[in-house]
């Protein structure tokens, strides 16, 4: 081998080896600095709240175990309450009058399909029938319908009273199927027993009569549901008995983190963030407040956004706060859709670049149980401090204080 050629390539070897050890230590020397400016901020949040418990979770939320959207058991149950038949003939006579009256005036509701109910047909009050011969209640999910009012409600012009068998019904495990409401339609066909022979929805398909909205009411202690067969039919058009209600409902929590722009600052305003799990299983984020002054990237589940890049597209500027002064608590600064949140693990990060060194960059997970916290999740009703004002030094009750007030 030519000697010469053979030197050049050793040289050309140490040097790649210097380089990259230089490139190594380079980068361990940013962690060791993002260590330390974590490791400053702790020791001064110990000297002002205390030390921190092993076993303390910064998670204060109601939901705080709350599961994460799932695409198993996409089911629907239903089955006779048969036993209460006599129950529900009992009364439905005795609250007839009080009902007509409270229909009228009682208040219109969102639906929510997703829910565990007890139902009892109790009544249907019908002006016109055009043709219909029944109303057939059902639950419609994956573009199939499976009535749950399982010999319909036979049509008379005026008022009846029904006590029809009682159904409970729960889908609450289909948040996560596709195309899922309830439907109230009116049918032609011929009853054999319990099934409607030749069923013939009249005026379209179930999903023209889809359940939007209804009407919620009491009587005599009784909670009853009104709901009408489409957006031209009355609420009286089937009024159920209702009981053991269980609605599925949005998993929300508020996120206040500190950016850790100083290490003696504990108002949780750096960034305010609300993250919503919808119940049918789809995720969005709010951002409520951005008191941090240098630039931040959020990462939520899946979905990332940074203030220097969607944010100043927003019209956002880096080093301008927001919302933290003169805070206003309903402000929406920016809405965007997530995925890949779990609600249960908190899998939100921040990183931010170091006020005193630009080239280290801080990454801020959810703190881990006896952490000390830089991020804490609350309910979304709870307000954010005021700028500059830090958390109350009694903002959280230590665990061995919670163990002791128990006992």
């Amino acid at each position: 081998m030519n000697t010469k050629f053979m030197t050049i390539a050793m040289s050309m070897a140490l040097l790649g080896t210097v380089s990259c050890s230089k490139n190594d230590l380079f980068e361990e020397n940013k962690s060791i600095l993002a260590e330390q400016e974590k490791t400053e901020y702790a020791t001064n949040y110990v000297k002002q709240y205390g030390a921190i418990d092993s076993n303390q979770s910064w998670d204060f939320s109601s939901i705080s175990n709350a599961p994460a959207a799932t695409r198993a058991g996409e089911s629907l149950s239903c089955r006779n309450l048969n036993p209460l038949t006599d129950f529900i003939l009992r009364f439905i006579d005795d609250d007839l009058d009080q009902v007509k009256s409270a229909i009228n005036n009682a208040e219109v509701k969102t639906f929510n399909p997703y829910l565990s109910v007890d139902l009892f047909p109790a009544y249907s009050n019908v002006v016109n029938k055009n043709g219909a011969t029944y109303y057939k209640l059902a639950v419609c999910y994956n573009d199939e319908k499976e009535v749950v009012s399982v010999e319909g409600v036979g049509l008379k012009n005026g008022w009846s009273t029904l006590g029809r068998l009682g159904k409970e019904i729960n889908s609450k495990s289909l948040t996560t199927a596709s195309n899922v409401y309830w439907s109230l339609y009116p049918t032609q066909g011929t009853l054999l027993g319990e099934a409607l022979i030749g069923e013939n929805i009249i005026g379209g398909t179930a999903a023209d009569y889809k359940i939007d909205t209804y009407k919620e009411f009491k009587v005599n202690g009784r909670t009853y549901w009104g709901f009408r067969k489409g957006a031209n039919g009355s609420y009286s058009d089937l009024i159920c008995m209702v009981r053991n209600i269980d609605p599925v409902r949005p998993i929300e929590k508020r996120y206040m983190i500190e950016d850790l722009g100083s290490k003696k600052d504990f108002d949780f305003n750096d960034v305010v963030v609300d993250v919503i799990q919808a119940i049918d299983g789809s995720q969005k984020a709010i951002i409520r407040a951005m008191g941090g002054t240098i630039d931040f990237t959020l990462t939520i589940g899946n979905t990332v956004w940074s203030k220097g890049v969607q944010g100043v597209a927003a019209g956002y500027k880096v080093e301008t706060m927001y919302n933290t002064e003169n805070p206003k608590w309903d402000d929406v600064l920016v809405e965007f859709p997530v995925q890949g949140w779990n609600p249960s693990t908190n899998n939100v990060t921040l990183t931010a670049k170091s006020l005193t060194n630009e080239d280290v960059i801080l990454s801020i997970p959810f703190p881990r149980v006896g952490e000390v916290p830089m991020i804490i999740a609350l309910d979304t009703f709870v307000d954010w401090q005021k700028e500059r004002v830090s958390l109350p030094k009694d903002w959280w009750v230590p665990v061995e204080e919670e163990t002791e007030a128990a006992e």
